[in-house]
């Protein structure tokens, strides 16, 4: 039981040598990390079926959500991919969301996750101009999603949102970086939805 949690120190929970761990029907090998806890309040209580192996009976590990936003405007030049500096935390539940230091989502468990990033500029879009939301994971660009102005077309808002769902494992980071073509420097949004 984590009776008091933490945004930067984990308890990992890992079988002794020899000892396998099983919950909800899938079994982690001897000596591997099952998970980590860090927030208030998470409890797991295991019961030992054998001498080799720890069933859960009781796993009431806490779901971990952070979104993060761009209030303030960030401008961003043309034919350019910059990093969205983030600067308001509206959801920070398990400490995963950094907007003091790398401006990032830092994943703290291993588990199943929906990633999304929003952009949107202030201006409008003319013919072949095209603004994109682009994800990246741990460093490397990972999902994008392009909003295109075809030709003779003019003065259209652009929104792009690039999502991933997937495992992603412990120590894993995603940032948010935004690229146009717009031909001059453009704010980020502060009228609408805001950057996420």
């Amino acid at each position: 039981n984590l009776s008091v949690g933490d945004d930067t120190y984990v308890l990992i929970l890992i079988g002794d040598t020899g000892v396998t761990i099983t919950a909800k029907g899938a079994t982690t090998a001897a000596a591997t990390e099952w998970t980590r806890l860090f927030i208030t309040g998470e409890t797991v209580r295991f019961v030992a079926t054998s001498a080799t192996n720890w069933n859960v009976v009781n796993d009431d590990r806490i779901p971990c959500i952070a979104i993060l936003e761009r209030q303030a405007a960030q401008s961003i030049n043309s034919a350019s991919t910059t990093k969205i500096a983030l600067d308001t935390v509206n959801t920070n539940r398990g400490g995963m969301g950094d907007v003091t230091t790398n401006d990032r989502i830092n994943i703290r468990r291993t588990s199943i996750y929906q990633v999304t990033g929003f952009v949107s500029i202030s201006n409008v879009l003319d013919n072949q101009e095209y603004l994109e939301a682009d994800l990246y994971k741990d460093g490397v660009l990972f999902k994008f999603k392009r909003d295109y102005v075809s030709t003779a077309s003019s003065n259209l808002f652009a929104s792009p949102e690039a999502v991933t769902r997937g495992t992603y494992t412990a120590g894993t980071y995603f940032e948010l970086y935004l690229t146009h073509n717009e031909g001059a420097a453009q704010n980020t949004d502060t009228t609408y939805y805001p950057t996420l």
